[in-house]
């Protein structure tokens, strides 16, 4: 349990020493970039263990809870420090495996929050060892968001489970192959989470595909008067790729045995749950947000029957951009079975987008609903 004297003031420092309770001290940083960053102004609050609650022991991480003062109640009103590459500042498990940080496992470990079976079997892991030494970004969840700079050619990953490391390299995701120089066509930084596809053509298939959480950065052209054929990302939508004169999602297969992303992705536990969405837009979450852009149903309602236009036996596949959160609509002033279902067009995932949003016309211009369905 937190006290008040857990409570440190690291503001400023590039290499601050935090001691442990009685277990001993540590050295933190901030992040490293040809030298310690300095931790930012007002880096003030309690260093806890942060784990998800539908996930294994060894998912979890060091986190830094920013709180005006040192009241341990108030751990609730803060807010997690954020750090360089725009995710939650931390220390992996896996991290605090290693020697130097061998006074927060201990700490961790007296008080159950890591389980001591856990701790071993990562120690054994030789990959896990390696993994230290260069430093690569690590994912312990699938649906773990990280941060992709459009100007790198590769990003190397390690999937690590208490029982298994495995790499991976995302590669040239934003390179244009008709220069012969294969040239990077945009700039900016964007931060992408991978999920399980919820799209009809993956329907009944094991495949993973990455979601655009938000663009950092203002995305600019590498290219003076580039011509976006690579397709330009979109906060809240997939990613996307282009293959010859087509447009489609990147997307890996779980099964594929011969892709070294998939087999690194496959060991990974997932936080996520199949839930059919809500549709009081009250009670909106983050999860219900859906993007039905090409799709001809809404892969995640138990009936194939809710399709854009045309027929059920020759359904027109919803538009570009339809992405945001199915809801019920009903005028108060008409019967309780004059209501619909509506699609809410919104600009990114966050449920308080949607009241800014716009509902999805039909072909004829009209508002699309249920009773459209055909």
């Amino acid at each position: 349990m937190l006290q008040s004297s857990d409570f440190v003031d690291i503001s400023g420092y590039r290499v601050p020493s935090i001691n442990i309770c009685s277990t001993g001290s540590v050295e933190l940083r901030y992040a490293y970039r040809s030298g310690p960053l300095p931790f930012p102004p007002n880096t003030r609050g309690f260093l806890y263990y942060h784990r998800p609650g539908n996930l294994p022991p060894g998912c979890g991480e060091l986190r830094f809870r920013l709180t005006a003062d040192n009241d341990p109640t108030k751990f609730l009103e803060g807010t997690d420090l954020i750090g360089y590459d725009a995710t939650p500042w931390s220390i992996s498990f896996s991290t605090l495996i290693i020697g130097r940080y061998a006074p927060i496992r201990k700490h961790l470990v007296h008080y159950n929050l890591i389980p001591q079976s856990v701790v071993t079997s990562v120690e054994k892991l030789r990959e896990a060892r390696a993994m230290m030494k260069t430093s690569p970004r690590e994912l312990y969840y699938l649906e773990q968001p990280f941060m992709f700079d459009m100007e790198t050619h590769h990003l190397n990953f390690r999937a690590i489970t208490a029982t298994q490391v495995r790499t991976m390299s995302l590669r040239q995701f934003f390179v244009d192959f008709r220069e012969q120089a294969f040239l990077l066509a945009y700039k900016g930084r964007l931060l992408l989470r991978f999920e399980r596809s919820k799209l009809l053509d993956h329907a009944e298939t094991n495949t993973v595909v990455l979601r655009v959480l938000k663009i950092l950065d203002p995305i600019k052209f590498n290219i003076p008067g580039y011509d976006a054929y690579i397709p330009l990302p979109q906060a809240g939508g997939l990613l996307l790729m282009r293959k010859s004169s087509r447009v489609g999602v990147r997307s890996w297969d779980l099964d594929d045995e011969t892709d070294p992303v998939s087999l690194a992705l496959r060991i990974l536990p997932s936080d996520s749950t199949k839930k059919t969405p809500t549709l009081n837009p009250k009670h909106l979450k983050p999860s219900d947000f859906v993007d039905l852009s090409g799709s001809k149903h809404h892969p995640r309602f138990p009936t194939n029957y809710m399709f854009y236009a045309g027929t059920l036996q020759n359904p027109i596949a919803f538009p570009s951009n339809t992405r945001g959160f199915m809801y019920y609509y009903r005028d108060p002033a008409l019967p309780p079975t004059s209501g619909e279902i509506r699609f809410r067009l919104t600009s990114g995932s966050d449920p308080a987008t949607f009241r800014d949003g716009s509902d999805l016309q039909n072909p004829t211009g009209a508002t699309w609903s249920s009773q459209h369905w055909g």
